[in-house]
């Protein structure tokens, strides 16, 4: 089982870093003088990213047959305009879990939603993994550690006047100890410096 953990997070990691090495910049050019100033599908895709953001976001666990309340507290760095390194801090006091864990989240061109009636400016879709550890820390008995991961997407929107909304992210979790394999969705809000 371990391997197979680690087998899991290792190609997510490697996915990652291919998906990030294989980003282009579009070289940009001078307008001319006759050019038209509108900005159309032409104009650079968003990014929720500054160099540095915090993010918080609530999330649903699953827990002894019924559904627990958690909170995902994280930052990201971005590295390219497409891919950021993650750090993810999952806590759910009611049920004694943990999850702290790193990994990547890569950033979707929008033009896989220029086709559709939605904006692609405000919404900006995702995909995201990480690996780590989570701690079973029960109120009696011991606490145990397993190695965990998330492995997911999800999407931001931004109202026109207004920050970055997590719409959703819906992962797949390997929790040992809480849940070996179970889907977990959260939502919230990201800060950007």
């Amino acid at each position: 089982m371990k391997r197979m953990a680690i087998s899991a997070a290792l190609a997510a990691v490697f996915l990652f870093a291919g998906l990030a090495a294989a980003q282009t910049t579009t070289p940009t050019t001078e307008p001319s003088a006759h050019a038209s100033t509108s900005t159309s599908a032409t104009s650079a895709p968003p990014t929720n990213q500054g160099s540095f953001s915090l993010s918080a976001q609530a999330v649903a666990l699953p827990g002894g047959g019924q559904t627990v309340a958690a909170t995902d507290v994280g930052f990201t760095k971005a590295i390219t305009p497409n891919f950021s390194l993650r750090d993810d801090n999952i806590l759910a006091p009611s049920n004694g879990m943990q999850f702290y864990g790193g990994g990547g989240t890569y950033f979707l061109p929008t033009s896989v939603l220029s086709k559709t009636l939605l904006d692609p400016n405000s919404l900006q879709p995702y995909l995201t993994a990480s690996i780590g550890v989570d701690r079973i820390v029960p109120a009696s008995g011991p606490s145990q550690q397993h190695i965990a991961v998330l492995v997911g997407g999800g999407l931001n929107y931004k109202p026109a006047s207004g920050m970055w909304v997590n719409l959703f992210e819906a992962r797949y979790a390997r929790l040992p100890g809480l849940a070996n394999n179970t889907a977990i969705v959260s939502s919230g809000f990201t800060l950007n410096f």
